[in-house]
């Protein structure tokens, strides 16, 4: 789950729509990015941030750094597997 949610952030950068994904008119990793913003109730971010150890803002934080990361196997500090 947590490489399909990579890729469809990634994807918009990819495909040069956007310069970042939280830049990206129709995506959601802004919501992770930006923890002050309000997620709308359609949408369980929860379900990703589980994977992570730490409170809300830290496992925002560490979803963030794994965005960023090529995979799973470069780094496996605080995740669920």
């Amino acid at each position: 789950m947590l490489e399909v949610s990579r890729y469809i952030h990634l994807n918009s950068v990819e495909a040069r729509i956007a310069h970042l994904s939280e830049h990206y008119r129709w995506g959601s990793f802004y919501l992770y990015k930006q923890p002050q913003t309000h997620t709308p109730p359609f949408m369980n971010i929860d379900a990703l941030l589980q994977c992570f150890l730490g409170t809300k803002e830290e496992q925002k934080k560490k979803y963030v750094e794994f965005g960023k990361n090529e995979s799973l196997s470069t780094k496996n500090d605080g995740i669920f597997l």
